[in-house]
């Protein structure tokens, strides 16, 4: 749970989450998922792990109906750089 609560605080927080419409936050061990708001890419999910090299790979994936489908996969990503990963592959921005 702790390296879930410290994704989503290097995502941005609360402010990430009001600016982007995203919910339903869950913990998956060593990582944080979450479903998207409304975008212009047709993203619906995301999961952000972190690797054991100390790095993040983001996962952007579509639901609809019985059909998921792993829109991007993006590795080898330092805490710095999730925020602006998130904003271009969903085109939602993070922060005002």
């Amino acid at each position: 749970m702790e390296t879930a609560n410290i994704i989503f605080n290097q995502l941005g927080g609360n402010k990430f989450a009001f600016m982007t419409g995203s919910k339903n936050f869950a913990s998956t061990g060593s990582g944080l998922q979450f479903k998207i708001g409304r975008n212009s890419k047709g993203v619906t999910h995301c999961v952000v792990t972190l690797e054991l090299n100390d790095t993040y790979k983001m996962e952007f994936i579509r639901c609809r109906g019985d059909k998921t489908t792993i829109v991007a996969l993006e590795d080898m990503l330092y805490a710095e750089q999730l925020a602006g990963m998130f904003e271009s592959k969903t085109g939602l921005y993070t922060r005002l």
